[in-house]
């Protein structure tokens, strides 16, 4: 009787050990399967996992390097390169288009500051999330390194103060923003003809300023690619071609 309940208590024990892996097994397949579903592929490569996809007949890094910066940082420059230019010749130009052509280059002027304004959000977040690489070093040492975090500095600072006084501009002549044509956002002043002359000359002043700085951030590259012979130049291009 004794072996015949033991028999049995062992034959119990086998299948409930049997049911536990089973049971494991199935969750583990599970939890695979919820996260093959999440991830998303181009040209059959993991995002999740690979630092580099090939698109076509590029080589996209998206995240930084030690060595670089990605493709994602890279994009986000140069669009913020190109809007900054186009909004202040807009500011320059407007006054010597047509009056019926005011209005229209006006609103791309306001747009192209809105989307700065935008972009540097998101790439400060960006920033954050993937801290860019090292600065190259060069043969003046420290100093030039402080240098370029200063200038670098005062950019980020401008990118945000020029659009801010555009802004506060429009708001001081009583008018509303209006946001890519899709919604408007109210003055919360009333017109005041003399505040308004002042944020106008600090709005230009900061522009002036501010596209100064980028040619002289644009000759500084310059300098490092042709003078130093380093790569501050070309590791924040696009990726190249593959082979």
């Amino acid at each position: 009787m004794k072996n015949i309940l033991g028999a049995r208590r062992a034959g119990f024990m086998t299948h409930l050990l049997a049911i536990i892996c089973i049971a494991r097994q199935g969750r583990a397949a599970a939890v695979m399967r919820s996260q093959q579903a999440r991830r998303k592929t181009i040209s059959g490569v993991d995002l999740l996992t690979a630092s580099r996809v090939k698109i076509g007949g590029l080589i996209m890094q998206w995240r930084n390097s030690a060595d670089r910066y990605g493709a994602g940082l890279v994009t986000l420059h140069w669009l913020m390169v190109v809007l900054i230019s186009c909004g202040w010749l807009l500011g320059q130009l407007k006054d010597a288009t047509p009056r019926d052509w005011h209005g229209p280059v006006q609103f791309l002027h306001n747009s192209a500051g809105l989307l700065v304004l935008l972009l540097l959000v998101v790439r400060l977040a960006w920033r954050l999330a993937d801290p860019p690489p090292a600065l190259e070093p060069t043969r003046f040492g420290p100093a030039a390194t402080w240098a370029a975090k200063l200038g670098h500095g005062a950019l980020y600072v401008l990118m945000l103060a020029v659009p801010i006084a555009g802004i506060t501009l429009i708001f001081s002549a009583g008018r509303p923003l209006n946001v890519f044509g899709l919604f408007e956002i109210a003055s919360p002043w009333v017109r005041d003809r003399e505040f308004g002359r002042s944020v106008h000359e600090v709005h230009e002043l900061l522009a002036n300023t501010l596209i100064i700085l980028a040619f002289l951030h644009a000759a500084a590259a310059l300098v490092h690619h042709w003078v130093l012979r380093d790569r501050t130049l070309t590791r924040m291009l696009l990726p190249r071609r593959a082979g």
